[in-house]
């Protein structure tokens, strides 16, 4: 998630990490100004292979990123 905010906000823009403890749990909070994930892709952001933008600057990855880290938080 942290790559994905890096590689999608744009020179000049800003990445901002919060983490939130509590008793029994973590809380970790990605923000960045990127251009965000179109309202029609939302659902789908976790799917394997999945890409908002295949024919971008960015289209390098294997669209595994945030299904990884979707399944590693549900374990």
């Amino acid at each position: 998630m942290l790559d994905n905010a890096l590689k999608f906000t744009p020179a000049h823009g800003k990445v901002g990490i919060q983490l939130l403890i509590a008793e029994k749990s973590v809380e970790i909070k990605i923000s960045d100004t990127g251009p965000g994930i179109p309202k029609d892709l939302q659902s789908a952001i976790f799917e394997r292979y999945r890409k908002a933008d295949v024919n971008s600057e960015h289209d390098k990855g294997a669209g595994l990123g945030l299904a990884i880290v979707k399944k590693i938080l549900e374990i």
